[in-house]
């Protein structure tokens, strides 16, 4: 079964296949005789064709499922939600790990975000960072920072390395420590 645009029809893109059922049933192009595409035929067809793919897939959670489903086939009906929903995960963690960084320096969330603005997202590519190139992340960002977040992210960047490698112990540290949900 092949996906491609009915974009032409007025429909939504989705599969070729469902239009040409709905318009033997008299779905497609009803609700008025102007050639439009009723909604409620359109919500008809894709639960329908949720219901059939839950049904063939059995997934453990359904929710998640629906939601992969409208990402992948209506992409461009969810205003940008579909690339948040289908993110890197391991990316989104590294990201993580910058902020957990900064926090752990007493820096807000708000300058970290700065620099995962302009590309340092990872430990990795704040080791590259010196104290002179904190200017491209300002000029970047077009922020100027609090004279004490300055002071304390040029002492944090002058010696970057350290400070990274400590943060590194520190976090697998606390992640060993966890017990496995469950574990009492």
């Amino acid at each position: 079964m092949a996906l491609s645009s009915t974009a032409a029809s007025g429909m939504p893109i989705g599969y070729e296949q469902d239009e040409q059922i709905l318009r033997r049933q008299g779905g497609a192009g009803g609700g008025g005789g102007a050639g439009g595409y009723s909604s409620t035929a359109a919500v008809s067809q894709l639960f329908a064709r949720l219901s059939q793919e839950i049904e063939e897939k059995q997934p453990k959670n359904c929710i998640h499922f629906m939601v992969d489903f409208l990402c992948k086939h209506y992409p461009e009906h969810l205003h940008g939600f579909a690339s948040i929903w289908q993110m890197d995960p391991d990316l989104e963690r590294e990201r993580h790990e910058v902020v957990n960084f900064f926090k752990a320096h007493k820096i807000s969330t708000a300058v970290a975000a700065h620099f995962t603005n302009a590309g340092y997202d990872t430990l990795d590519t704040l080791t590259t960072l010196t104290p002179d190139s904190l200017v491209d992340v300002e000029a970047f960002n077009n922020v100027k920072w609090l004279p004490g977040h300055k002071v304390r992210l040029q002492q944090i960047f002058g010696e970057i390395s350290a400070p990274g490698r400590a943060y590194r112990q520190e976090d697998e540290k606390a992640q060993g420590n966890q017990s496995p949900p469950g574990g009492r």
